[in-house]
């Protein structure tokens, strides 16, 4: 929970952290914030962790709200390889199989397509 904070703090495409929902507890971890992006689009950051459950979400949309990407580990696509982690990609329809990434790989993955829309002109 520290690392995802610590790493959104210093990321050069966020420009605004809000922390929306945060429990630090021995045997409850809840991480809910919202991480305002440089182009106008937002990442949206859920993580429940307890003794028996790891629950994640880091979506990410674009200013109007339309799904740019999100992974996830709900168990909704049990015929995804991955299962229960997987990746939606510009709709909640299209799933692919995706490891559980960790919060540098997803902003890593998020300044690769803001760097190279704006080098499009996009």
């Amino acid at each position: 929970m520290h690392e995802i904070i610590a790493t959104l703090a210093r990321s050069p495409i966020v420009s605004q952290l809000e922390i929306i929902n945060r429990v630090d507890e021995p045997d409850l971890q809840v991480l809910y914030l919202k991480a305002q992006l440089i182009d106008g689009s937002a990442l949206y950051i859920r993580e429940t962790i307890t003794p028996t459950l790891d629950k994640y979400s880091y979506h990410w949309q674009t200013g109007d709200g339309k799904l740019i990407r999100r992974w996830d580990n709900a168990p909704h696509w049990p015929s995804v390889a991955t299962y229960p982690h997987h990746c939606h990609v510009e709709s909640q329809d299209n799933v692919q199989p995706s490891e559980q990434p960790t919060i540098i790989e997803v902003i890593e993955f998020i300044t690769q397509q803001i760097t190279f829309s704006q080098l499009q002109g996009g």
